[in-house]
């Protein structure tokens, strides 16, 4: 019986040398036992993940997903997950727009703080 989980020896985000617009994400998964029966991933772009679904060797992503979860299940129904994170595409993406939103909402409560003491 098959009781270890599948090794997962390798993965990566690489740049897509045909289309600028996307990159690919690409893995190497292994197991003696039972053999692999699925590879699953999903995706993080902004701030929520999206569902798991089936994943081909590579799989080309838009250049905003920051954050790839990779489970691949063997045979004996043994599970393995590995997150890989692209933390150049986070920083021009949802950390950019975390910082903008911060900076307004400090604008905001200053601006209501200096209304409230010239009003008094």
């Amino acid at each position: 019986e098959d009781s270890a989980t599948p090794e997962i020896r390798y993965v990566s985000f690489v740049p897509d040398p045909f289309n600028s617009r996307q990159k690919l994400f690409g893995f190497f998964v292994a197991d003696k036992g039972s053999g692999i029966q699925s590879t699953l991933l999903r995706t993080r772009s902004w701030f929520f993940w999206r569902d798991f679904a089936p994943a081909q060797n590579p799989t080309a992503l838009p250049r905003s997903v920051w954050a790839a979860d990779l489970k691949v299940i063997d045979n004996a129904g043994n599970v393995s997950e590995e997150i890989i994170y692209d933390w150049k595409a986070f920083m021009q993406g949802p950390l950019v727009s975390l910082i903008v939103v911060l900076g307004i909402f400090v604008f905001l409560v200053r601006t209501i703080r200096k209304k409230r003491t010239t009003s008094q």
